[in-house]
């Protein structure tokens, strides 16, 4: 900003004073001397609000290039999080992959092939035992899977299939036997939850919980065949407290993991039986189980 030379303008006016009169007199000459103190103090205002509104500006453009530093870097961090949230996502999926490939796999011995896509009456059929049967099984129709609770399917620390869960059974094993079900060959394979076998009896009995879910996939595959699945077509075995639907509370126990799995899969694929488990019973032991006949005990976890 230019500003004009005040100090110049008092004595422009003196000059034309003293040209127009001639002479000045004292009070006008301090009247000029009070105009001319009043202009510079004006002027040295002027010049410091000039200098405050430069000082301002260039606050303002460095605040200005801050944020614009700022809004650049947010703009990098932004697109380096869509990238990661993209890679996470890509990770968890084959993590989750990895984690079905596992859960088929199993141990290696007892490799489950899982149907892809039963024919639909099969997978009607099954569909519909479940329904008819909704407090002791449900079907996993991607899986191709009838899944028993263990809790209605046996008694307290038993390996014994109850009448009621073998009439739901010979049910299933009319479907397994007709039509284009009898094309795949069955894996019955049992489940408990975290709690040991601790009864001197149990331990007599299974073992360990790969015993008692080997005995109990065992006695499942039996009633299937006492209904007329073939044997050559039916396997068994267990897999203990190895693989848990639902997290165990701290005592060990949940009742979704104490359960017996029936699956459909390729004849081609289907496994050898497991060995029975050492220190146990040889699987497929159908005499009466630990607690048959006796009252139950006050801690129904000692006969898991």
């Amino acid at each position: 900003m230019t500003l004009p030379r005040l100090n110049a303008l008092p004595a422009a006016l003196l000059a034309l004073t003293v040209l127009g009169t001639g002479c000045v007199s004292q009070d006008s000459h301090d009247d000029l001397l009070t105009i001319n103190r009043q202009l510079e103090e004006r002027r040295t205002t002027l010049e410091q609000e000039v200098a405050n509104l430069r000082l301002a500006n260039k606050q303002a453009n460095s605040a200005i290039a801050a944020l614009e530093a700022r809004i650049a870097r947010l703009a990098a961090l932004e697109a380096r999080y869509t990238e990661d949230q993209a890679t996470i996502a890509e990770k968890n999926k084959t993590i989750a992959q990895l984690r079905a490939e596992i859960a088929k796999l199993g141990s290696g011995q007892d490799k489950i092939v899982v149907v892809e896509g039963l024919p639909p009456e099969v997978s009607d059929a099954l569909r519909d035992l479940a329904a008819a049967n909704p407090d002791l099984m449900v079907y996993d129709a991607d899986r191709g899977m009838i899944r028993l609770r263990s809790d209605l399917t046996f008694g307290l620390g038993s390996d014994v299939v109850s009448d009621s869960a073998k009439t739901a059974l010979s049910r299933l094993a009319n479907v397994l036997t007709g039509g284009a079900a009898a094309q795949f060959d069955i894996q019955v394979v049992g489940h408990t939850d975290a709690v040991p076998v601790k009864s001197a009896r149990g331990k007599q009995l299974y073992g360990d919980n790969r015993g008692l879910s080997s005995n109990r996939g065992d006695s499942v595959a039996r009633v299937l065949i006492a209904n007329g699945v073939s044997a050559g077509r039916v396997v068994s075995g267990g897999r203990g407290a190895t693989q848990p639907i639902e997290a165990n509370n701290a005592k060990g126990q949940s009742k979704a993991n104490r359960r017996v799995e029936i699956f459909l899969v390729k004849a081609s694929d289907a496994p050898a039986p497991a060995p029975a488990p050492a220190g146990g019973a040889p699987t497929g032991g159908s005499g009466g189980g630990v607690g048959e006949g006796a009252a139950e005990p006050a801690d129904p976890a000692i006969f898991k």
